[in-house]
C-alpha cells in the first residue's frame, strides 16, 4: 500500500473531530439572567445611590440660597441699626440742645424777673464798675436790694479768652476776697444774670472781676478786669 492510498483514511479519522472543536466554538453565551435577585439588588441600590446624590445636590442648592438670602437680611438689618443709631444720636443731640436753650430762656426769665424786682425795690443801690488795667474799653454796673436779697449784673466789652474764666469776688471790709460767682461771657461780650449775695454779716466794700484759670483758687490770682467800690462798706446779706 502507497503513501496516497493511506491519506484520505487518515483525512477522514481527523475530520471529526476538527468538526466536533468548530462546533464547540460556535455555540453562544448565554447572559447572566437580568431577572435574578443579585441583579435586582444591584439596580436597586444603584437607584437608592442615585437618589441619595439627587437629595444631596438639592439640598446644597438649597442651603446656598438661604445662606445668601441670610446674608442678604443681616446686611439690610445692620444697615438699618446703624441708620437708627444715627438718628438716635441726632435727636439726643438735638434734645440736649433744647434742654439747653429752654434752661437758658427760664434762667433769662429769673434774671428779668429779679432785675425788675430789684430795680424796682426802695432800697435798691447801683454799683458801677470800671475798667481795671488800662486801655480796657469795659464797663458794668451792679444792681443790689438788700430787701430782695438780690443783685443782678450787666457787664459790656469784656473777651472770652479760651482756657480762662471770669470771677467775681466780693471785697471784704475786713478779710479775704470772698467768691461770688464764675461766669462765661456770650459772643458780644456782654453778660446780665443775677449773681449770689455776699455771706450775711460781711462789710462789703466792693467788687471786683478777675481773668482766671478754668479752676479757679479760693483768692483772687489773675489780672483785674473790672472794679467798684461802695461809698462805704454795708452789710448786704
Amino acid at each position: 500500500m502507497t503513501t496516497g492510498e493511506h491519506q484520505p483514511a487518515a483525512y477522514e479519522a481527523v475530520r471529526p473531530s476538527t468538526q466536533s472543536a468548530g462546533q464547540n466554538q460556535m455555540e453562544p453565551v448565554h447572559p447572566p439572567d437580568a431577572s435574578g435577585p443579585s441583579h435586582r439588588r444591584v439596580l436597586f441600590w444603584r437607584s437608592v445611590a442615585g437618589m441619595a446624590i439627587a437629595i444631596a445636590l438639592g439640598c446644597g442648592a438649597i442651603t446656598l440660597e438661604i445662606a445668601s438670602e441670610l446674608s442678604s437680611r443681616s446686611a439690610n438689618f445692620h444697615h438699618r441699626l446703624e441708620l437708627l443709631s444715627s438718628r438716635i444720636a441726632l435727636l439726643r443731640a438735638e434734645a440736649a440742645e433744647a434742654e439747653r436753650q429752654l434752661a437758658a430762656t427760664r434762667a433769662g426769665r429769673l434774671t428779668h424777673t429779679k432785675a425788675n424786682r430789684v430795680l424796682s425795690a426802695p432800697d435798691m443801690m447801683v454799683l458801677r464798675l470800671t475798667p481795671g488795667i488800662a486801655g480796657n474799653s469795659a464797663h458794668g454796673i451792679i444792681a443790689i436790694s438788700k430787701q430782695e436779697g438780690a443783685a443782678i449784673i450787666e457787664i459790656s466789652g469784656l473777651s472770652a479768652i479760651d482756657g480762662k474764666i471770669n470771677v467775681l469776688w466780693w471785697l471784704s471790709a475786713r478779710g479775704p476776697p470772698i467768691k461770688g460767682a464764675e461766669f462765661d461771657l456770650g459772643a458780644d461780650g456782654r453778660l446780665s444774670r443775677a449773681i449770689p449775695m455776699p455771706p450775711r454779716g460781711v462789710k462789703v466794700a466792693g467788687v471786683s472781676i478777675t481773668l482766671e484759670p478754668l479752676k479757679p483758687a479760693g483768692r483772687p490770682g489773675g489780672r483785674v478786669l473790672l472794679k467798684g467800690i461802695l461809698p462805704r462798706p454795708e452789710v448786704l446779706g
